[in-house]
């Protein structure tokens, strides 16, 4: 995973590991975006194809 954000360490006393903490939001935000534009693709598609078939279907019963 590639990041241009540091990641931030933080020592608290009595741990027994550090805490590292990435910043996430960026990511998150364009996995998001992505997703919804492949759903949002896939519904038009879906929308498209069933005209298509219902039209095919019309023709098909009327013979």
């Amino acid at each position: 995973m590639e990041s241009t954000a540091i990641p931030t360490r933080i020592s608290l006393e009595g741990a027994f590991q550090e805490i590292v903490l990435f910043p996430t939001y960026e990511i998150q935000k364009s996995t998001s975006l992505f997703n919804m534009s492949v759903a949002g693709i896939g519904l038009i598609v879906t929308f498209i194809a069933g005209i298509f078939l219902n039209r095919f279907i019309k023709r098909r019963s009327a013979e």
